[in-house]
Order: C-alpha cells, then sequence, then structure tokens
C-alpha cells in the first residue's frame, strides 16, 4: 500500500476541475488561467479556482422581455 504525499495531493488541487463545473449542470464557455465564465440556463458566471474549489467572482442572468 503506498501513502499519498501532501505534495501529490497539493499539485492536483492546483489544476481547475472543470468536470466539476459540467456535473453540476454548467457549460463551461471560456478559460483563463485559474478563470472561467460558465453557464447554467439563464446565468453567466465568472469563477476562480482556488484551494481545490470553485470560487463564485460575479453573476448576471438574462431577463426575459
Amino acid at each position: 500500500m503506498s501513502a499519498q504525499l501532501l505534495s501529490d495531493r497539493v499539485d492536483t488541487l492546483a489544476f481547475p476541475d472543470y468536470d466539476q463545473l459540467r456535473q453540476n449542470g454548467w457549460t463551461v464557455a471560456t478559460v483563463a488561467g485559474a478563470y472561467c465564465v460558465a453557464w447554467r440556463g439563464s446565468e453567466e458566471t465568472v469563477l476562480q479556482w482556488g484551494g481545490g474549489m470553485w470560487h463564485q467572482v460575479s453573476t448576471r442572468a438574462e431577463r426575459a422581455a
């Protein structure tokens, strides 16, 4: 049995997990480093990857006419 090193864990957290967004109903539109723009329904959101999770930076929703 091998033990997972802390450095291995930190390395995997450093890379954004876009599948996490897709599994929660988001469509990833644009990616720039740790940031991405994603859509879910009429909601457009800017998200930032940090600490192994996504953080919402800003959001807007289209309004029905």
